[in-house]
C-alpha cells in the first residue's frame, strides 16, 4: 500500500543522507575541510573532476531534494543547508544556477520561519552571490554579509571563507581594488589554515586580477602562476579554468599575446570538457581581445561573435554587453564604425539598466567614435577604420 508520511520521511531523510555522503566526498576531493559526518565506504569518485560532473548529472534530483525539505516543517533543515552549500560550490555560473536560487529561496522561507540559522546562511549565501555576481542586481551584498555574519556565529569557517570572498568580489565590481584585496587576503589566510588547496588558488587568482587593475603585472603574474598550480594540484576544473583566464590577461597586459592565447585555449578545453559556459564566453571575450591587439580584425569578430552566442544561452545580460563592447571594437578596427556603434548602444543601454560602472567606458568609446557618417558613405574609409583602432575596451 501506499507509505505514511512518516515513512516517506524517513525514505527522504535516508536520500539525503546518500547524497550528503557523495558531496561530503567531493568536497574532500576539492580540498575542501567542511565539517560533517566521517566519510563511509568505499569511494566512488575517482577524482574531483569527477565528483563535480556527477554533481552536474544528478542537479536537478538534488534541487529537488533541498525543495522538498524546505516544503515540509518537520524535515530538518541542516542537512539539505549543507548540500545547498556543497552545490553552490561546485556549480560553474550560468542556466544552473538559476534552477539552484529557486530552491534557495525557499530554503530562505523555511529557515526563517524555523529560526534555522545554518539553512539561514546557505540561503543567503546562494542568493546574495546569485544577485552579486551572475544577475548583477542590488541587494546581493546584504544577503551574502548575513551569510558571513552566521557563519562567524557558527564557527563554520569553510562557509565563511566563502561568503567573504563574494563579498570581495562585490567590492571589485564597485572598482575599490583596494577593499577587494584585503578581502581577498583575509580569506586566503582563511582557506591556509584550513588546509583548503581550492580555495586558495581561487583566492590566488583573484589577487592577480587586483593586482593587474592595480597595474603591478609582476605581482600579479606570480600570483596567477601560484594559483594556477594549486587549482592543477586539487583537480579543480572550475578553478582550473579560472585560473588559466586569469593568466591569459596578465600576459596580454604584459604584450605577450601569443602566450596569451596559448593560455585561453588550455582554458577552453577545460570549459568543454567540464561544461563551464559563462567561464568559457568570458574566455572566448579576451580571445577577441588578444586578436584584436595581434591586429587579426576579422578573426576577433568572429570569437567575439562566439563568444556573444554562448552568453546569450546563459542569459547574462552583463557578459553580454561585455561582449559587444569588443565586438564593436572588432567592427570599428574593420572599417565599420556604423556596426561598431549599434553593439555600443545595445551594450550601453545593458549597463545603464544594470546601474554597471562600465556605462561611462561604453560613452566615451562612442564619443571618440564620432557622429554617424553621412549616408552614402562607405564603411571602409580610411577615417573609419583609424578611429575603431584606438580605442580601449573596459576590463574585469
Amino acid at each position: 500500500g501506499e507509505r505514511g508520511p512518516a515513512e516517506r520521511r524517513a525514505a527522504l531523510a535516508r536520500l539525503l543522507a546518500h547524497h550528503l555522503e557523495a558531496q561530503r566526498e567531493a568536497l574532500a576531493l576539492l580540498g575542501e575541510s567542511r565539517a560533517g559526518a566521517p566519510l563511509s565506504g568505499p569511494p566512488r569518485f575517482p577524482s574531483a573532476s569527477a565528483a563535480t560532473q556527477w554533481t552536474s548529472d544528478h542537479l536537478s534530483e538534488l534541487i529537488a531534494l533541498v525543495t522538498r525539505f524546505a516544503a515540509d516543517p518537520v524535515l530538518p533543515l541542516d542537512g539539505v543547508a549543507e548540500l545547498t552549500l556543497a552545490l553552490a560550490q561546485q556549480l560553474d555560473d550560468g542556466p544552473r544556477w538559476t534552477e539552484l536560487v529557486g530552491a534557495a529561496r525557499a530554503l530562505l522561507d523555511a529557515a526563517l520561519a524555523a529560526r534555522n540559522r545554518r539553512a539561514e546562511m546557505a540561503a543567503s549565501f546562494v542568493l546574495g552571490y546569485h544577485l552579486i555576481h551572475c544577475a548583477k542586481r542590488p541587494g546581493g551584498a546584504a544577503l551574502v554579509a548575513r551569510a558571513a555574519e552566521l557563519g562567524r556565529e557558527l564557527g563554520d569557517e569553510p562557509a565563511l571563507a566563502e561568503a567573504l570572498s563574494v563579498l570581495a568580489l562585490d567590492a571589485y565590481y564597485r572598482r575599490d581594488h583596494a577593499a577587494s584585496l584585503r578581502r581577498c587576503e583575509e580569506v586566503l589566510a582563511l582557506d591556509v589554515r584550513m588546509g583548503n588547496v581550492r580555495g586558495q588558488a581561487t583566492r590566488l587568482a583573484n589577487i592577480a586580477q587586483l593586482h593587474l587593475g592595480m597595474g603591478d603585472r609582476a605581482s600579479a603574474l606570480a600570483a596567477g602562476y601560484r594559483g594556477l598550480a594549486l587549482a592543477r594540484r586539487a583537480d579543480a576544473p572550475v578553478a582550473v579554468a579560472y585560473a588559466l583566464y586569469l593568466v591569459g590577461q596578465i600576459l596580454e597586459s604584459l604584450d605577450r599575446h601569443v602566450d596569451a592565447l596559448a593560455a585561453y585555449d588550455e582554458a577552453l578545453a577545460v570549459c568543454w570538457t567540464h561544461s563551464l559556459p559563462l567561464r568559457e564566453a568570458q574566455v572566448l571575450m579576451r580571445m577577441a581581445e588578444t586578436r584584436l591587439a595581434l591586429g587579426q580584425f576579422r578573426d576577433a569578430a568572429d570569437t567575439a561573435a562566439q563568444s556573444l552566442a554562448v552568453a546569450r544561452v546563459i542569459g547574462g545580460e552583463w557578459q553580454q554587453a561585455r561582449t559587444r563592447v569588443v565586438l564593436g571594437r572588432a567592427w570599428a578596427a574593420l572599417g565599420d564604425p556604423a556596426r561598431a556603434r549599434r553593439e555600443w548602444r545595445t551594450a550601453l543601454a545593458a549597463f545603464d539598466d544594470l546601474a554597471a560602472p562600465e556605462a561611462d567606458d561604453v560613452r566615451a568609446l562612442l564619443d571618440a567614435c564620432g557622429p554617424p557618417a553621412p549616408a552614402g558613405a562607405h564603411p571602409g574609409t580610411r577615417q573609419g577604420t583609424r578611429e575603431g583602432t584606438h580605442q580601449g575596451s573596459p576590463r574585469a
